[in-house]
């Protein structure tokens, strides 16, 4: 006689496909505060452009989430 465990519950789709596309551009986004942080720039300089690419590339999967769950 087999006995099943219990399985895990699943996350939901739109959680799932958001963690997907952060972990898609973290790469990205990780080599860019790298460098920014290699070289010597201002801290001025780092901190403008840092920001920047942050919030889009968590607008991007935000974005990229509208457009995909919602016709659904």
């Amino acid at each position: 006689m087999s006995v099943s465990q219990p399985s895990r519950p699943r996350l939901p789709y739109e959680l799932r496909l958001t963690l997907l596309v952060l972990a898609a551009g973290l790469p990205a986004v990780v080599a860019a505060i790298y460098l920014l942080w290699y070289f010597d720039l201002a801290g001025r300089v780092r901190w403008t452009v840092a920001i920047p690419v942050v919030g889009i590339w968590i607008g991007c999967a935000l974005a990229l989430r509208e457009r995909v769950v919602r016709p659904l």
